[in-house]
């Protein structure tokens, strides 16, 4: 087998797997709602009686619906999710790998008068790397700076809908501009294998640039997770009430 047919990392995201959840979803919804209705159906009630006019009280075509809708906002989340994390540990790592190299490039210079351009250029890429590939992950583990002067006041169902309502009309806004402003700006790169004005330096500026429209890509991603998590919770006060 080709090194091509042999994945670093096994994401499992994809359409078909969240079609199985929701399937299996509706079908755990069916059953416990109508385990639920013949539970309550009393003896003195005519065998013939609908299964719809049977149903029990608190049990309604609403608690179906949001138990499917939150049941598919967690499936969308777990999946969105595994992306973030799994790039994100990846890439953490490199925090050492980039202090460690910034300390021998000080110390060369400092004491043997000798220096590596390429060395130099690496301290850029790791950051780089981090930066753009991690504040994802940061955004899922709610590491992001934020600035709270009324948020802890709110109660979570207030914090949902704020949440939620931040993500569309702000983050995802910013992704879709990041990724439309750079595209043609990557794509000149690529199209000239754009490399290091620096001699000695490393010839791959071209993926560092990529990283802009892949960090708003990873960025889209999570904040769809987060919005079906906020969209989770707000859905199980619904049903609830």
């Amino acid at each position: 087998m080709g090194k091509w047919n042999r994945p670093r990392f096994r994401i499992r995201f994809s359409m078909s797997a969240i079609l199985v959840r929701m399937y299996d979803s509706f079908v755990a919804a069916i059953r416990n709602y109508r385990h639920g209705a013949a539970s309550r159906i009393s003896a003195s009630q005519q065998p013939h009686q609908t299964w719809l006019n049977s149903r029990p009280p608190g049990t309604s075509i609403k608690t179906i619906i949001m138990s499917l809708l939150f049941n598919l906002c967690q499936t969308i989340d777990r999946h969105c999710s595994s992306v973030s994390v799994v790039i994100g540990k990846s890439v953490a790592w490199l925090t050492a790998v980039m202090a460690i190299t910034t300390t021998l490039v000080v110390v060369s210079r400092a004491f043997f008068n000798s220096g590596s351009v390429a060395a130099q250029d690496s301290v850029t890429y790791m950051h780089a790397l981090v930066l753009m590939c991690a504040s994802a992950y940061t955004l899922r583990s709610d590491g992001h700076v934020r600035v709270d002067i009324f948020y802890r006041r709110y109660s979570p169902v207030q914090k949902a809908l704020l949440d939620a309502l931040g993500t569309l009309l702000l983050l995802l806004p910013f992704c879709v501009f990041t990724i439309a402003v750079s595209w043609q700006y990557v794509a000149n790169a690529w199209a000239i294998r754009e490399g290091s004005a620096d001699a000695g330096g490393i010839p791959g500026v071209f993926l560092l640039k990529t990283l802009i429209p892949l960090n708003g890509a990873l960025l889209a991603l999570q904040g769809i997770a987060e919005m079906m998590r906020q969209l989770a919770v707000l859905t199980y006060v619904n049903d609830d009430e």
